[in-house]
């Protein structure tokens, strides 16, 4: 994807962008500036082809009510999957979205069609793209984003970018942002509507050095992020990095009636209840 010819000096006169399917992503692979004037200009519909069109912004959401003030939120054009935890007077988000416009758009639906109580926290399971590329839509909101002590400099990193051809809402209005990590590797929240318990699972994740999961104790419930599982041909299967995440489970003493991931959404079965997990992992292990 090429956009040249430009007529404003201050605009780059050349930029390449890549897909790579791996990732779901776009990534700028080449950027170059030249002062030039008198040509045409041919716009680069970026945000079009991202699919981050306001109008589309509903249809880019799916919603379910898994518990009592607990939803799963599909974010289909990002391929991924947020939780929402409703508390007495604020909400809690896991999962932020693959970019800060899809965090934007995901904070208007949770506002529309879930709650309009403050949300004060936001979690991540760990640094990739698909979790974090939404954190400053929740910054911007004034929440405040709980992740591990290795993490901390990255999210000051994702607070300090700077937004200057398409500002979003941080940059528009920056305001302070409060952080707060994992403590001996455990995090909680709970009043008497619901509760959350965060572990960090580190090096057992196969993945990545910190890495978090979640459960929802009043529900039986697991969330973890890309660790679990896979569906092909139907067949749904044990991911590589399902042996860590068993082996964390236990280090824990952490037994799930049922457990959600986040990512892959698309093709791919949502719940898994925790004794098909177990066996799927050891029929991976022989």
């Amino acid at each position: 994807m090429i956009y040249s010819g430009l007529e404003d000096p201050a605009m780059p006169l050349r930029v390449r962008v890549r897909w790579f399917p791996a990732s779901f992503g776009w990534w700028l692979d080449e950027l170059r500036t030249e002062t030039r004037s008198g040509q045409g200009v041919l716009p680069l519909g970026l945000a079009d082809t991202l699919g981050l069109r306001p109008d589309s912004a509903r249809a880019n959401f799916r919603l379910e009510l898994l518990g009592p003030r607990t939803w799963s939120v599909e974010l289909v054009k990002d391929d991924s999957r947020s939780l929402v935890l409703e508390f007495s007077d604020h909400l809690a988000v896991i999962e932020a979205g693959y970019s800060s416009p899809s965090g934007e758009e995901l904070v208007g639906f949770i506002r529309s069609n879930i709650s309009r109580k403050p949300i004060r926290h936001v979690f991540f399971s760990h640094y990739h793209p698909s979790y974090t590329g939404g954190l400053r839509a929740f910054m911007a909101e004034g929440a405040q984003v709980v992740t591990t002590p290795g993490n901390l400099a990255y999210v000051r990193e994702i607070q300090d970018r700077q937004f200057e051809m398409q500002p979003d809402r941080l940059s528009r209005h920056p305001s302070p942002v409060a952080t707060d990590s994992l403590r001996a590797g455990r995090y909680a929240l709970r009043d008497p509507i619901n509760e959350l318990l965060a572990y960090d699972i580190g090096s057992d994740s196969d993945h990545t050095d910190e890495y978090v999961v979640f459960y929802l104790p009043r529900l039986g419930l697991l969330f973890e992020g890309d660790l679990g599982w896979f569906t092909r041909d139907g067949v749904v299967r044990a991911s590589r990095r399902s042996v860590g995440l068993l082996r964390a489970l236990e280090k824990f003493q952490l037994q799930p009636e049922r457990m959600l991931q986040s990512w892959p959404v698309r093709g791919n079965q949502a719940i898994v209840p925790f004794a098909e997990f177990r066996k799927m992992v050891e029929a991976r292990k022989k």
